[in-house]
C-alpha cells in the first residue's frame, strides 16, 4: 500500500512552487492529490475576481487551511502545499498536524516530504515573472511584492529531518 503523502513545497516568491504542482498533478499517480493554498483561498475570498490579503483574513485562511489539510489527510488522501513555507516556525504547525493524524492510524504508513525549489532567479527575474511589464500583480504594486520577496528570502532556513520530514528533495525553480 501507498503511503499517504503531505508534500510541504519551500521556495520564495516566483520560485515555481504553482508550476511544480500543476506538472505534479499531470502525472497519473497523482491525479487524486488535493492541493492547498494560501494564494487560491486569497482569490476565492474575492470571489476569483479580486486578490484578497489582509491580516484579518490571513488568520482565517491558515486555520482553514490546517483543519482541511487535517481532515484530507485523515481520509487518506495525498496532500501539497503550496506556500513559501521558508523557515522552520513557518512550516511546524503544518508538520504538526500531519503527525498529529498519521500518529493516530497505527497501520498506515505515511511520508511527510519537503520539496525545495531552488533559486534560479534573481529578485528583478522573480518580480518580471510575478507582475510582468505591468509594475503590479494581484492588485499589488511590485514594490510590495519586492519587498515581500526580500523578506521571505532572509528568513529561508532549509529543511531538516528533525523537523518531522521524512523526504527531502531539491529541484531547480521553475
Amino acid at each position: 500500500m501507498k503511503p499517504t503523502e503531505l508534500t510541504i513545497l519551500i521556495g520564495n516568491i516566483a520560485s515555481g512552487q504553482t508550476e511544480f504542482t500543476r506538472r505534479y498533478l499531470q502525472r497519473p499517480e497523482n491525479k487524486d492529490t488535493v492541493v492547498l493554498s494560501k494564494d487560491a483561498m486569497r482569490w476565492g475570498l474575492g470571489g476569483g475576481y479580486k486578490y484578497k490579503w489582509s491580516e484579518d483574513t490571513e488568520k482565517h485562511i491558515h486555520k482553514s487551511i490546517l483543519d482541511s489539510m487535517g481532515r484530507y489527510l485523515a481520509d487518506g488522501m495525498n496532500v501539497v502545499y503550496d506556500e513559501t513555507n521558508m523557515n522552520r516556525e513557518t512550516r511546524e504547525p503544518f508538520i504538526d498536524v500531519a503527525k498529529l493524524v498519521f500518529n493516530g492510524f497505527v497501520h498506515t504508513s505515511f511520508d511527510i516530504r519537503a520539496i525545495v525549489l531552488l533559486p534560479t532567479l534573481s529578485v528583478d527575474e522573480a518580480m518580471r515573472r510575478r507582475c510582468g511589464y505591468s509594475g503590479e500583480a494581484w492588485g499589488f504594486p511590485e514594490s510590495r511584492w519586492r519587498e515581500a520577496w526580500h523578506r521571505k528570502n532572509r528568513l529561508f532556513e532549509p529543511p531538516s529531518y528533525d523537523e518531522g520530514f521524512t523526504t527531502i528533495t531539491s529541484v531547480g525553480g521553475f
